[in-house]
Parts: structure tokens; sequence; C-alpha cells
């Protein structure tokens, strides 16, 4: 006759239940976070992408001499990326220059 009070070596079958759902539900929050994640992501990229293309422009305009510079609406909504795989694509760029009088 067998002893079921033996006290064998192992998990229990509550033991892998309770940490399979324990592995489950850290999954599942890692699943559902990587969506938000990538957008972040990509709201990041584009962020900095337009930042670089508005320093570039400054510079542009800060190394022309001061009697070259013209005032008023440079360029009008200006496509910064005419390939459509570019992630500059989407983003367009208006340049205006004004006058300021010291006086």
């Amino acid at each position: 006759m067998s002893n079921y009070n033996d006290h064998r070596p192992g998990f229990s079958l509550i033991e892998v239940l309770i940490s399979t759902a324990i592995i489950a539900l850290g999954l599942i929050t890692v699943v559902a976070v990587m969506p938000l994640s990538l957008k972040v992501n990509k709201s990041a990229e584009r962020a900095s992408l337009a930042s670089a293309y508005g320093r570039a422009k400054i510079e542009q305009i800060l190394t022309t001499s001061y009697d070259e510079v013209n005032t008023g609406n440079l360029e009008s909504q200006i496509r910064l990326s005419l390939i459509p795989t570019n992630p500059a694509y989407i983003m367009f760029r208006t340049t205006t220059v004004n006058y300021v009088d010291s006086n």
C-alpha cells in the first residue's frame, strides 16, 4: 500500500499553475505595451527629423549675407522629400522671413 503523504522533491500542480499564470500575465503586459512603445518611438523620430530640417534651414539663412536675404514667404508648403518611403515625405516646410526694425 502506498502512502500519499510522501514528501517527494518537485513541484505540485498548483505551483505550476500559479507560475504559469504569472508568466502569462507578464507576457500579456509586454505584448500590450508594445504598440504604444512603437507609436511613441515613431513620434520621437518625426520630432527629431523635423528639428533637424528646421536647424538646417536656419543655418542656411544664417550663412546668407544680410543683403541677399529676402523678406516675406520664401517657401510655401514645400514637401521635404519626394520619395514616399522617406520619413520626411509626410513633412512640409514653410519659411517666412520678417524684417525687424531696431528703432
